[in-house]
């Protein structure tokens, strides 16, 4: 009997010694018998943050609907040197990570937007994943519960943040994120919350206390492997939801930035140290985009995505 498939404490297997090998490979991380602690978290957080692109161009340029079984997650974001969403992202960060002895489970949050008829900020469906990584020790022998998400495109998380309210942690191009309380569907909840740099445009509803936006609420609600096939399937197919709606790739710079493409523009943010590396391009072609995944993302179009790429944002 397969332990993995009833207990929603522990219901997906972790990836096996071959593909563990092979995810490592592509990351650039270095296991070297390392005990499951903070420091191996954020190490693998660290490179899996600067290496594996977020994009949707599977979907949203070929109609191609998304598979998140392990073997295909390992096929297409590992061997095949592509990227992915948050289902994709997430589901191979949690088997990898049990396979590296780390406690973890899977969660779902709401996106946080601003919508400007009614002047607020709304919250979505439960269309994210992020993972919570439980009992993970400290520095000075302390263990806690952390939040490890490499799926949340442009403004998502680069390392590990306690499930704590009042942590803070930095992450790419001199932001950083925060925990707050929060109680939108029921008191006891989280709020993951992002700030952006100093000197940098506010986004449109933030806190203008401590310059946090609300990123996504979440509970600590645990689920199986076959709500996330529900919820994939509806970010697949829906045309309201924003993964077929627009081209979107993430990925963090060589220097600690980030680098983003959203449709027909490519933006670069850095830290104050690293400034003169920030642009701006809007492209005028597919093969400018195209060129830009393969340079900046490390990401090769098909000759069928670069067609998708001319009918969707050159035509």
């Amino acid at each position: 009997m397969d332990p993995f498939r009833h207990n929603p404490n522990n219901n997906f297997p972790p990836l096996n010694p071959t593909q563990l090998q092979q995810y490592l490979q592509r990351i650039g991380a270095v296991v070297d018998g390392q005990a499951p602690d903070l420091t191996l978290l954020n190490h693998i957080l660290d490179r899996h943050s600067r290496s594996i692109p977020f994009e949707n161009g599977q979907l949203f340029f070929l109609d191609s609907k998304v598979d998140i079984s392990t073997d295909a997650l390992v096929q297409r974001l590992v061997l095949d040197k592509r990227g992915g969403y948050c289902f994709q992202h997430n589901t191979l960060l949690l088997t990898a990570l049990r396979a590296l002895g780390f406690s973890v489970t899977p969660g779902v949050s709401r996106s946080s937007v601003w919508d400007p008829p009614t002047n607020s900020r709304i919250y979505g469906g439960i269309t994210h994943m992020q993972l919570f990584v439980e009992n993970v020790s400290q520095p000075g022998g302390m263990v806690g519960t952390y939040i490890a998400d490499m799926g949340y495109n442009q403004i998502g998380l680069t390392q590990a943040i306690e499930l704590k309210v009042g942590a803070v942690v930095p992450c790419a191009a001199g932001e950083s994120h925060t925990i707050k309380a929060a109680s939108v569907t029921g008191p006891g909840n989280f709020m993951l919350c992002h700030k952006r740099a100093e000197g940098a445009p506010l986004a449109d509803g933030t806190n203008t206390d401590d310059l946090y936006a609300d990123v996504f609420y979440f509970t600590r609600e645990k689920f199986r492997p076959q709500d996330y096939e529900i919820l994939n399937f509806y970010v697949s197919h829906c045309p309201k939801h924003i993964m077929n709606r627009s081209f979107i790739a993430s990925i963090v710079s060589e220097t600690g930035g980030r680098k983003v493409v959203v449709d027909r523009k490519y933006t670069r943010r850095e830290d104050a140290q690293n400034k003169q590396l920030a642009t701006v391009v809007v492209m005028e072609s597919e093969q400018q985009l195209a060129a830009i995944m393969k340079d900046e993302f490390g990401v090769t179009m098909s000759a069928a995505e670069i067609e998708g790429v001319r009918v969707k944002l050159f035509s």
